[in-house]
């Protein structure tokens, strides 16, 4: 017969110290991935695609446009959260099924790559040493509009990137890239949502140019 005392759970151990908690004075560490920036996707028909993401899942349009360097494909950015947007480029005709996965830009299938985001270049830096150290990356911080990014793969040969807000870049420098979009201050909400690292709401949606 079980008895009331049988029922109590016994008191639990003190946690290890490396199991409590730190003061939420501790300093933060550098080099912390505070989130996903971006996920960009390949698209045969952009149109269309903005009708189906904009129309009936409900995303906002950032901006639209045309990338400033090769491949020089059409692109738009919609904004899920102040800190995340989905990224889609124009590749007319391509079927990974039927055309396979390449490695460029445009060819690595629908999901072409991810972006992990950081507060700052200091934090960037910090990870790119350790993508360096681990052969995943040459390293190189690349400014690509309102971020500061570094590519690298992992192991399974997946590209992705990790980003930072670009603080030398202002809405009136990206002006001539963009055809469509960029309600302002976008700018400062992208940067103060990458620096807070949480997915606050979507005041007016924030952009990204790339990649």
């Amino acid at each position: 017969m079980t008895s009331a005392s049988d029922l109590v759970p016994a008191a639990s151990a003190p946690a290890a110290a490396t199991d409590r908690i730190p003061p939420a004075s501790a300093p933060r560490a550098r080099g912390r991935i505070n989130g996903v920036g971006h996920i960009a996707v390949n698209t045969a028909d952009l149109d269309r695609f903005r009708r189906f993401y904009q129309g009936v899942v409900g995303l906002r349009l950032v901006m639209a446009g045309r990338l400033p360097h090769p491949p020089l494909l059409r692109h738009c950015v919609l904004a899920v959260t102040d800190a995340l947007v989905l990224h889609a480029f124009e590749v007319p005709g391509y079927d990974p099924v039927a055309d396979g996965i390449g490695t460029d830009i445009g060819r690595r299938g629908r999901i072409d790559h991810f972006a992990f985001q950081v507060g700052d270049r200091a934090d960037l830096a910090v990870v790119a040493s350790r993508l360096v150290a681990a052969g995943a990356s040459d390293g190189e911080i690349r400014a690509l509009g309102p971020v500061l990014s570094v590519y690298a793969q992992d192991p399974d040969g997946l590209a992705f990137e990790v980003t930072c807000p670009n603080l030398d870049i202002t809405e009136a420098g990206l002006a001539d890239e963009i055809s469509e979009g960029g309600e302002p201050g976008w700018l400062e909400r992208l940067h103060m949502a990458a620096l807070r690292g949480d997915d606050g709401p979507v005041a007016a949606a924030p952009p990204t140019r790339q990649r």
